[in-house]
């Protein structure tokens, strides 16, 4: 079996796992996935619940620092189920993409050259996936970790949840409280991370692809006239790859609507937390947490948009021009298509590219500023 087949079915389980706690699809995983699936959107109901009783219960008029943290609080909490909730009607796209996946990395491929650049750039993609898993498993255990222990430090400022089975004279309420906030914290932040992940992996297989058609043009575009499949080739390739962008692109305009919106207030919040409190580094932690993901997400619709533009100029610069005269009609259309922007785009409208994040940054820095002056007044 070759290494980047290993590589996909290691991998395979996790994304399963990620996809079923985000459409709620839980009968191609294990039991034991399905029992935790069940937990953490259970958990983190109940929580986004008790947050709420918690805000209504302590918000005396004023803009206070436990309300900015109970605040983020819940959004951050809410922001999974959010996510489960508007992507739930376009599950079966998202296994779609994922069974395409999965059947290029056991595709039979005739041509040695094609071969070798299709097992180059899955393996590639599938490494770099696994290295953006390491590294969200260690953020979050430590985003995890530091939350729980600022919140311990504060005492019942900390306290951001609401139990009304606990009376708030009991001797260990303060720290019987705190402890839930770590599981509902711990929570929150694994349905997020796992949620993006697979997200990312299904993105990272159609800029594989994008990569596999994009070299062997490359490696072929002084000699397409001697290559008689070559046109045929990169038509198929071209059409499939190009569908499913579009298809992942329908699956998540409103997720990634829903992300900027919230990281863009959740943003807000947090740069008026620092204003209020300075000297406290908890607020500038928090602020890189919150802007890693809007971050990640324009970042990968960066990728999207560089892959296809480059794409567009290898089909460009081949010697198309020595095909026949019936074979200059085909590659013209395909050309054609090629030149239209097949960048990623929230809810339909909007680009998700860096300068969109750039703009995130710049409202939620205004609308930061307004609301400190009303909270200064």
């Amino acid at each position: 079996m070759p290494a980047y087949v290993e590589i996909f079915n290691r991998i395979k389980p996790t994304i399963e796992f990620g996809l079923s706690l985000l459409t709620l699809k839980t009968e191609n995983v294990s039991m034991l996935s399905r029992y935790m699936v069940y937990m953490t959107i259970g958990s983190m109901t109940l929580n986004c619940i008790s947050t709420s009783v918690h805000i209504v219960r302590s918000f005396q008029g004023e803009i206070s620092t436990n309300f900015i943290l109970s605040t983020m609080g819940l959004v951050g909490i809410a922001q999974p189920l959010l996510k489960t909730l508007v992507i739930r009607p376009h599950r079966r796209r998202l296994y779609e993409i994922l069974n395409w996946a999965e059947a290029l990395h056991h595709e039979e491929i005739s041509d040695p050259q094609l071969r070798s650049i299709t097992q180059d750039c899955l393996t590639k993609f599938s490494e770099i996936w696994i290295t953006i898993y390491k590294i969200g498993i260690a953020s979050y255990i430590l985003t995890t970790l530091g939350l729980s222990g600022t919140n311990y430090i504060r005492g019942r400022e900390g306290i951001i949840l609401a139990f009304p089975f606990i009376p708030d004279d009991y001797a260990y309420c303060t720290e019987i409280v705190l402890t839930v906030q770590l599981i509902a914290i711990s929570f929150a932040c694994a349905g997020n991370l796992y949620n993006d992940l697979s997200i990312m992996f299904v993105g990272f297989e159609i800029m594989a692809a994008l990569d596999i058609l994009n070299d062997y043009i490359e490696a072929n575009k002084d000699c397409i006239q001697a290559n008689a499949n070559f046109l045929k080739a990169i038509t198929i390739r071209y059409w499939d790859v190009i569908s499913h962008l579009k298809m992942l692109n329908t699956t998540i305009y409103m997720m990634s609507l829903m992300q900027f919106s919230m990281s863009t207030f959740m943003t807000m919040t947090i740069l008026l937390y620092i204003r209020m409190n300075p000297a406290k580094m908890d607020g500038y932690i928090m602020v890189m947490v919150i802007l890693s993901q809007p971050f990640c997400l324009c970042f990968y619709g960066e990728f999207f948009r560089i892959k296809t533009d480059r794409l567009s100029t290898s089909l460009y610069l081949t010697n198309w021009y020595d095909l026949s005269l019936k074979e200059q009609k085909c590659y013209s259309i395909v050309l054609a298509m090629a030149q239209r922007p097949y960048g990623m785009k929230a809810a339909g409208l909007y680009q998700i590219n860096m300068r969109t994040f750039i703009e995130i940054m710049k409202m939620a820095i205004s609308y930061c500023a307004i609301l400190y002056t009303f909270s200064s007044n």
